[in-house]
């Protein structure tokens, strides 16, 4: 007998996703707008208001997580088509549209330094949102990073400066109606990339295990981390993974020079990806493509130049490199700082040094087998070791770079470290919702719940290789 409408296992699985997100949207509107202060009762809510907050949060990690492994469990078992899969996903993606941004308040930083070069037509790399104290925006969001210039590529600056200038085309609407408008638009680009990312995964796999691709098609669109922090938080991340896949599913297919360019392209958007420049080096000389490789580049660098010209011949321009690696968090280089009373700095160094070993050792292996697997397990070990050891800052958000990749892979290690990952990273966040601090509770939770606990647990459970989809 067949299943009546709307009860099929993947539908449930979409309603779950969507009840999941829900609980977001319901702590969000708490976060922003519900206090629980109030004179005239004899005691304040706001203990009870935050212990309720923090469940949404702890009740969107158990949901997300079981949408998403029933999600790829009922596709695997029998796939409607990706055209399908995409429409389903929709109301998924939509209900994390509307989930105010209230993990981290970096949307509103990306609002303010697009004004900066959009309507003020000053330089986001050299001045700051608190240089236009005229500006009706200024008033939202947090005031310390108000001081400090854009921290990423001048690519980021460009879409910072085209949404802001698109929002501000409804200049009628009150300060907060132009606000959230530009709000809404990040994430709905970043949405956009998400479902890009999911379709370039798609196709990788194609590559990799053609039976399974619409299971990694789920399991990008639906991954509750890439969700939360990248649409519901509006994290730029999901641009830099985008560039990240791109860039993988061109060399995959023999297009080198594309791969390059898409790669340069990142490296535009994020600094981060140019870890990954001596795999694709090695990669080009055992496939004997390194003429594509120089042509890419060349591409890139043509576009470096202009951007160059453009915003970096202004003095202090170029140190937002040196600011960005300057911000720490929690991570295996702060722990060690920490817990053994020296310099944070040293420890950081000592990281770089055993990143650039792993770079180095995953190249060999790579020259050894460049086989496709190969490429993208190794793109995801140096990417999670970056994460690990702190040098691209610690926070569930820069998960993203590398999770995907790792989920890619196959069975392994990475896989399930990636897996666990997912579904304990938005535990990070139960100090700040419960406490509202920032400080070195939150930074040991957020260091065990996003990477000590899955790390360990993905050496001893091993059965998640068997038991669930390679997603």
């Amino acid at each position: 007998m067949l299943s009546p409408p709307g009860r099929t296992p993947l539908q449930k699985a979409s309603r779950l996703a969507v009840f999941a997100l829900a609980l977001l949207v319901v702590a969000g509107l708490r976060h922003h707008l519900v206090w629980g202060e109030s004179p005239r009762l004899p005691f304040s809510l706001r203990p009870l208001l935050d212990a309720m907050e923090t469940g949404c949060v702890l009740g969107f990690a158990w949901f997300g997580a079981r949408a998403w492994q029933r999600g790829m469990a009922a596709v695997r078992e029998h796939s409607p088509g990706t055209k399908r899969l995409i429409l389903m996903s929709l109301p998924v993606l939509g209900t994390a549209l509307l989930v105010p941004a209230f993990l981290s308040s970096d949307v509103t930083d990306y609002v303010m330094r697009g004004r900066v070069l959009a309507l003020h037509g000053g330089n986001p790399y050299v001045q700051v949102a608190a240089d236009f104290p005229d500006d009706a925006l200024l008033a939202f969001g947090d005031a310390a990073w108000k001081q400090f210039p854009l921290p990423y590529g001048p690519l980021i600056a460009d879409l910072q400066a085209g949404i802001a200038w698109l929002a501000h085309l409804f200049r009628f609407l009150p300060p907060l109606g132009e606000f959230l408008l530009a709000v809404v638009l990040f994430k709905a680009v970043f949405a956009a990339c998400l479902v890009l990312a999911a379709l370039t995964a798609r196709s990788i796999c194609a590559v990799l295990r053609p039976a399974e691709q619409d299971t990694v098609l789920l399991g990008v669109l639906w991954n509750p981390l890439l969700l939360n922090e990248g649409v519901a938080q509006a994290h730029n991340e999901p641009l830099v993974l985008l560039m990240l896949l791109l860039a993988l599913r061109a060399t995959l297919m023999a297009r080198t020079a594309a791969g390059a360019f898409a790669l340069g392209l990142g490296v535009l958007t994020k600094v981060v990806p140019v870890l990954l420049a001596p795999l694709w080096l090695v990669w080009s000389l055992r496939h004997r493509r390194l003429v594509g490789l120089l042509l890419g580049t060349a591409a890139a660098l043509l576009v470096s130049g202009f951007y160059y010209l453009r915003f970096f011949t202004d003095p202090g321009a170029l140190s937002f490199v040196q600011r960005q690696s300057s911000v720490t968090g929690a991570s295996l280089a702060w722990a060690a700082a920490s817990l053994l009373h020296i310099d944070v700095a040293s420890a950081l160094t000592a990281g770089r040094v055993l990143v650039v070993a792993i770079v180095l050792a995953v190249a060999v292996r790579l020259w050894r087998r460049p086989e496709p697997p190969r490429l993208v397990h190794g793109c995801a070990a140096c990417l999670a070791s970056l994460v690990c050891l702190g040098l691209g800052n610690f926070g569930p958000w820069y998960h993203i770079w590398w999770i995907p990749l790792a989920l890619l892979a196959g069975t392994g290690y990475l896989r399930r470290f990636a897996w666990l990952a997912t579904m304990l990273s938005p535990l990070c966040y139960v100090v700040w919702t419960g406490l509202r601090t920032y400080d070195a509770r939150h930074e040991w939770v957020q260091l065990t719940m996003g990477l000590l606990l899955p790390a360990i647990a993905a050496c001893i459970w091993r059965p998640l290789d068997q038991a669930q989809p390679a997603a």
